[in-house]
């Protein structure tokens, strides 16, 4: 059995060595491995490691493309694999030495279009989480896997089918900076016959305080909004393939309406002007995102969710708020 594994690299001269490092500290596995790095125009010395690191292991293939975004250097990357599953990488985290064993054990039976698991994460105040999936040794469908999501679809704790990536032309949107991930995992599994658990970590998430996600610079902020209005858009033309008494069309409608909370959320205690917050608002009622619908026991979801339906009181809030701040 043969595993791609894509890492997309942008200045990441720092971990690449780490990350790669943990593929080769692996315990026996079975597995013929394709590591493909994809050099995202650094401006550091990473192509220099990486052309390093090609020349000491036959797996590792190079590629170096000019600066075009982690989401362009994924649908590049996903071009190159020849392997019958693929995981992605981030360059700044690393694998545990038992995960290729793990995997290989769990796939060699079944043949899921996905293959979930556990994950430890890093923590800004230096201790860890471990995330487990739930135990269950049962293959389920993808709208059940959603139904029963955290919320949170990460790339890396997932190893997907390669024919069942082909065969859906499942590919990143690559028109933003950040969320894409949500969306990818949102095609894939409202598209899986069939998901399979590995109850094991397998993945540690670094913390990275230099993480694009960590920035909050006005223009940076404008950006991640309009990487939410890109996702949402795309979620609701996702959502509405189904029809509205279906399970797939209420599952993804209640996984569209809680991330669309999250957003507006960010435009009330983050730095967005006013003018900015309108146009959300006019997008998203084109979108016929607006009103959202979901029925929530939580008070201050309930509250939140209600100012986002009036508009008016939450612009209101937003103002004083950013006058309380000041």
């Amino acid at each position: 059995m043969n595993i791609s594994i894509i890492i997309p690299v942008y200045n990441a001269a720092k971990f690449i060595e780490r990350c790669v490092k943990s593929l080769f500290e692996q315990k026996e596995h079975g597995f013929n491995l394709e590591i493909i790095l994809c050099n995202d125009g650094s401006s550091d010395n990473s192509l220099e490691i990486l052309k390093k690191l090609e020349t000491e292991h036959q797996e590792i293939k190079v590629y170096d493309n000019e600066n075009q975004g982690v989401y362009k250097t994924r649908n590049f990357a996903l071009t190159k694999v020849t392997g019958d599953y693929i995981w992605f990488l981030d360059s700044d985290d690393y694998i545990f030495p038992d995960a290729l064993q793990l995997v290989q054990k769990k796939l060699r039976n079944d043949y899921p279009d996905i293959l979930n698991f556990g994950y430890v994460r890093e923590n800004t105040n230096g201790t860890s989480t471990v995330v487990f999936p739930p135990k269950n040794e049962n293959i389920i469908d993808g709208i059940t896997f959603l139904e029963n999501n955290d919320g949170r679809l990460y790339l890396w704790n997932n190893i997907y089918n390669a024919k069942f990536i082909a065969q859906n032309k499942l590919s990143f949107l690559a028109k933003s900076v950040s969320l894409e991930d949500s969306l990818f995992n949102l095609n894939a599994f409202s598209n899986a016959s069939t998901v399979k658990y590995l109850d094991s970590s397998l993945y540690c998430y670094c913390y990275n305080e230099n993480s694009i996600s960590k920035t909050k610079s006005l223009d940076h902020l404008m950006k991640l909004g309009q990487s939410s209005i890109n996702v949402h858009g795309e979620t609701q033309k996702l959502k509405n393939t189904y029809a509205k008494s279906t399970r797939a069309y209420n599952v993804l409608n209640l996984r569209l309406e809680h991330s669309v909370l999250g957003f507006f959320y960010s435009l009330l205690v983050e730095k967005y002007p006013q003018d900015y917050i309108k146009m959300v608002f006019a997008k998203y009622k084109k979108y016929e995102i607006l009103p959202l619908n979901t029925k929530t026991a939580n008070f201050k979801i309930k509250v939140l969710q209600t100012m986002v339906n009036r508009q008016w009181p939450f612009l209101f809030v937003c103002s004083m708020y950013k006058i309380l701040k000041k």
